[in-house]
């Protein structure tokens, strides 16, 4: 199997198996958060099916088949990325729907707010925050408009006790360190990867202790690009005479681009 191809099957796989009281009604729940968390894999609702032992639901867009043995207690998928030939075992009921809960209650989470303004994430896209290391993967390659392939941790202000967009007065350098990068199906050497850097206006005060960790494949426009990178963060004075590519102010939304040709910013928006 590709690593990619196959995140749904290798995230439930790593699970302890709790023990599942209700083989009927979890087995519903299963089939009705698989929908919910991986909308790429399953993207539409769709009706139980049963042919004793199994349960399962088919999806015709992805020509999935997601299916449950009741007498073995466990979760099994065919067709589409995961081939057709044989089912591929995910894990036991219990554990799987233990796993979805957590995704579906970590996706919540992520709408509501945290360091990242991610309800405007693409599907497929998962967002969690533990402490100050933010984490965004990805569900396999995603596809994505080109215009917002940086737009993927957008910074929340910090807000007053009404709830109003504060200006801080902190300007931060955020510094973007890849790790590796695939583009094409080629990899691309360390030495050659370009240095990536952004710059917050009114930055949230605890910008400086957060790190975002990131695990993607977007397909923009025909090109698909795999990265793994992490950030660091730097308070200086005046995000106009940084090096950064790109200037934010997440009170005011406005955003500027480095201009080449005279190294200057130009506003976007």
């Amino acid at each position: 199997m590709k690593l990619l191809l196959k995140p749904l099957v290798l995230g439930l796989s790593l699970l302890i198996p709790p023990v599942s009281a209700d083989i009927n009604s979890d087995s519903n729940e299963v089939l009705n958060l698989a929908e919910q968390v991986y909308s790429n894999f399953f993207p539409s609702s769709q009706q139980n099916q049963t042919a004793d032992p199994w349960i399962y639901r088919f999806y015709p867009t992805t020509k999935i088949y997601l299916g449950i043995n009741k007498n073995e207690g466990k979760v099994y998928l065919l067709g589409g990325e995961f081939g057709d030939k044989r089912p591929t075992e995910v894990n036991t009921v219990a554990a799987t729907l233990s796993h979805l809960k957590a995704k579906s209650s970590s996706a919540s989470g992520a709408a509501n707010g945290d360091f990242c303004e991610a309800s405007a994430l693409p599907k497929g896209f998962n967002f969690s925050q533990t402490g100050n290391d933010v984490f965004l993967s990805t569900d396999g390659c995603i596809n994505v408009n080109s215009a917002n392939v940086q737009n993927f941790c957008t910074i929340r202000p910090d807000r007053d006790s009404s709830g109003a967009a504060v200006e801080t007065g902190i300007s931060a350098l955020i510094s973007i360190k890849i790790s590796s990068m695939e583009a094409g199906g080629f990899s691309l050497p360390a030495a050659i990867i370009p240095k990536t850097s952004t710059c917050l206006i009114n930055a949230p005060k605890q910008i400086s202790e957060i790190t975002v960790h990131s695990d993607l494949c977007i397909i923009a426009e025909t090109q698909t690009v795999k990265v793994v990178s992490s950030s660091t963060t730097e308070i200086i004075g005046d995000c106009f005479s940084s090096d950064a590519q790109s200037i934010t102010n997440p009170v005011t939304k406005e955003t500027w681009t480095k201009n080449p040709a005279t190294n200057s910013f130009d506003k976007v928006r």
